[in-house]
C-alpha cells in the first residue's frame, strides 16, 4: 500500500518478500520456535516486533524490522538441501544494501 502511494508499484513483490524474510526472522528472534504457532503466541510474544517503511527525501524505500533480541542475525550460506538459512542472502541480494544495528 505504501509503495503503491509513492507511485513505486513495481517494487510490491520484492518488498512483501523481504518484509516477510525479516519479519519471520525477528518472530524468531522472540524466541516462538514452533512451526505451527498458536494465534495466541503470536499475539502474546510479536508485540516485540515492529515494521516501518518510509522514503527517504533522496527517494529511497527503507524497510526497518525491530525486534528485542540483542544478537545481530548472521547471514549463512545454505547448503542446497537445506529448509532454512536463505533469509538474509535473499535480503543482500535483493536491496541495495542492509545492515543490522542495535538500538
Amino acid at each position: 500500500m505504501v509503495l503503491k502511494k509513492f507511485a513505486l508499484d513495481g517494487l510490491i513483490d520484492t518488498a512483501q518478500l523481504l518484509a516477510s524474510e525479516l519479519v519471520t526472522n525477528a518472530v524468531k528472534a522472540t524466541g516462538i520456535t514452533k512451526e505451527r504457532p498458536t494465534w495466541g503466541e503470536l499475539r502474546e510474544r510479536c508485540n516485540m516486533v515492529s515494521i516501518c517503511i518510509y522514503r527517504t527525501p533522496e527517494g529511497r524505500i527503507v524497510l526497518e524490522v525491530w525486534d528485542t533480541d540483542r544478537t545481530p542475525p548472521v547471514r549463512r550460506q545454505a547448503r542446497p538441501d537445506d529448509p532454512y538459512g536463505r533469509g538474509l542472502q535473499l535480503v543482500a541480494e535483493l536491496s541495495k544494501d542492509w545492515e543490522s544495528r542495535l538500538v
